[in-house]
């Protein structure tokens, strides 16, 4: 019986980007598989969100490719939405001004599947989303997004200004989502002991270039080797 491999559900190959004359992620060769997260880790400047802009196709190609689902993709970020990739930026992805029930709606998923993810939310759901807490919001934005049970879920600094209790919470659910699913995750993360003990593999960015990929146990054993591609 022959046991054919499935592609992976979203990869760079040999990909460069940048923005103007900059080329600022070079050569960048990533596989992230279905029902598995990665970790991108590096320091500030190291390319970690210029990556995801790539991948999302907010940011063109100097040179390679980026794939999902084993087939070459070109087209615009709001064609991959619709294909089944999801992006949660550092800016949260959610209209203040608008109530929590209405960017769920927005969103294009079902609220009710939403608030299964994040209950703490159902109270807040005629609330205008600008009166929310940072948390609340976050919570927000990362239910609308694996509401929608996307094949492919690029997140870029979830932790960011939170406490870390709401960390907790946010990466549990991502956790679950992500086996239950079978949703890719790529994670951008300055906490890299958080995002280490929810990831399967982690990769580190270094200037631009990618230095280190293993799994998340064996990085965990590393911890002084990936402390030093920080400085």
């Amino acid at each position: 019986m022959t046991i054919v491999e499935q592609p992976p559900a979203i990869a760079a190959r040999g990909l460069s980007v940048g923005y103007g004359e900059v080329v600022c992620v070079q050569d960048l060769t990533l596989e992230v598989r279905r029902g598995e997260i990665v970790a991108l880790l590096g320091a500030n400047g190291a390319g970690k969100t210029t990556t995801l802009l790539g991948l999302a196709g907010v940011l063109p190609p100097r040179s390679g490719s980026v794939e999902i689902g084993g087939s070459v993709v070109t087209s615009p970020t709001h064609a991959r939405a619709r294909a089944g990739l999801a992006f949660v930026t550092q800016e949260r992805c959610v209209f203040m001004g608008l109530s929590v029930r209405d960017n769920l709606r927005v969103g294009g998923c079902d609220p009710d599947t939403a608030l299964d993810y994040f209950p703490e939310l159902k109270p807040h759901l005629k609330r205008t989303v600008g009166l929310l807490s940072g948390g609340q919001q976050q919570m927000l934005a990362v239910a609308r997004a694996i509401a929608r049970r996307p094949a492919v879920l690029l997140a870029d600094e979830l932790s960011l200004g939170l406490a870390p209790m709401l960390v907790d919470r946010i990466f549990e659910v991502l956790t679950a989502a992500c086996r239950a699913d079978g949703m890719a995750v790529l994670l951008v993360e300055q906490q890299i002991n958080k995002a280490m003990l929810i990831a399967d593999r982690c990769a580190v960015l270094r200037r631009g270039r990618l230095v280190v990929v293993d799994g998340a146990a064996a990085m965990r054993g590393r911890m002084s080797e990936v402390r030093d591609l920080y400085l």
